[in-house]
């Protein structure tokens, strides 16, 4: 009894248990999916791996080159392994690390701007000696061909600023803006600094006074130069002589009347004019990676000289009017 007991117990108790779960698709029906998959997916491999790689078309074979170089897959030569770590960064976190780069590379090239018209007021360091003044009341400078003052210095580092943002444009749409926005706030701190350490303008209200006046000089030197490259060298000239000469040989005396002051260098605006258009061109055939890492440098308008002096074979030969 004792074991016929135990037994019925042992029973009940293996009848309440939860009793294993088959997976829920049927024994047969899941052999026969298997037997009518796996061979078709077997045989589509086998077809897959047994076909010979196709030929890409040139065309293909330009575009994959391109999208290659253009997210840096392809690693140059002559690049260190710091630089490619640098590049693979950045190409992941583009959005991130752009702002930096763009922050780092404009410092190199406004630097080499900003050097171009550079100058001294020795006077600046010495208390209690003046500070030379033109007829205009600026400060006078050394070390420039033209007047050495704020002003002119000023004139000539935006006017290169300008030739970098026309090649900026040529970047990524997103990063066009973070570029212009750096070199101007390398620009602005800049001329700040040098109000304060060369011409003695402690008051930071007037610092900010003239440093509204810098950029609303900034952003119509822009439109005038943009309209002088696309309308003519007149256009581009007038704006050089009203921006870098200050329009120098007219003075306003007052209900429309202009006075004729002095002769104006029209050799030197043509030169200039002749460089900004050269500059231009060389700076659009530069790539990317050069401009990004500051290796722009920038050549003297002086070289320009034999080319504007240069005569035109019409100028020697006779006028004559039409019909006549």
């Amino acid at each position: 009894m004792a074991s016929n007991y135990i037994c019925r117990t042992c029973t009940r108790l293996l009848r309440r248990q939860r009793p294993f779960h088959a997976p829920l698709t049927h024994p047969r029906t899941y052999s026969a999916q298997s037997a009518a998959t796996k061979p078709s997916e077997s045989i589509h491999h086998r077809q897959h791996e047994e076909q010979p790689p196709q030929p890409k078309s040139p065309a293909e074979e330009a575009s994959a080159s391109e999208v290659a170089q253009e997210m840096g897959r392809i690693a140059r030569p002559n690049r260190t392994i710091a630089e490619q770590i640098a590049l693979d960064v950045r190409r992941r976190y583009g959005s991130t690390t752009e702002t930096y780069v763009a922050y780092g590379g404009t410092e190199e090239l406004y630097k080499e701007c900003a050097m171009q018209a550079d100058y001294t007021v020795p006077q600046a360091a010495e208390e209690g000696v003046e500070i030379p003044k033109n007829k205009y009341g600026e400060d006078v400078g050394t070390d420039l061909g033209l007047q050495p003052t704020f002003s002119t210095w000023a004139q000539i580092t935006m006017l290169h600023m300008y030739l970098l943002t026309t090649r900026f444009r040529l970047f990524p749409a997103d990063h066009v803006q973070k570029w212009n926005q750096h070199l101007t706030d390398h620009f602005f701190f800049h001329a700040e600094t040098r109000m304060e350490t060369l011409h003695r303008i402690t008051a930071r209200q007037i610092r900010n006074a003239y440093l509204k006046d810098l950029f609303v000089q900034w952003r119509g030197l822009t439109a005038a130069y943009d309209e002088g490259l696309v309308r003519g060298d007149a256009a581009l000239a007038g704006a050089v002589w009203r921006n870098v000469w200050k329009a120098a040989g007219n003075e306003t005396l007052g209900r429309g009347e202009v006075k004729r002051e002095e002769e104006v260098d029209w050799v030197g605006v043509a030169m200039v004019v002749s460089w900004m258009r050269r500059e231009v061109q060389r700076l659009d055939g530069m790539v990317d990676e050069q401009v990004t890492s500051g290796q722009v440098g920038w050549d003297s308008p002086e070289g320009e000289k034999s080319q504007v002096l240069m005569e035109h074979r019409l100028m020697s030969e006779p006028f004559e009017e039409d019909g006549r």
